[in-house]
């Protein structure tokens, strides 16, 4: 399982240079549209969360 994201622990990773970059990228892209909105919504909703499998039996 991996662990949740975390902008600062990104922005560490990336660099300070990297995060200004993407922080402005960001902010000049046109807002979403209601259409688009609704289908990356849709996307999410329909994605089933991973299931946890039993552990296996050790090898005899």
């Amino acid at each position: 399982m991996t662990a949740p994201f975390s902008r600062a622990q990104a922005a560490q990773r990336l660099g300070p240079e990297a995060a200004q970059a993407i922080r402005e990228l960001a902010a000049a892209a046109p807002p979403l549209s209601t259409e688009m909105r609704m289908q990356i919504q849709a996307v999410f909703a329909s994605a089933s969360p991973a299931t946890t499998r039993p552990p296996m039996p050790a090898a005899a």
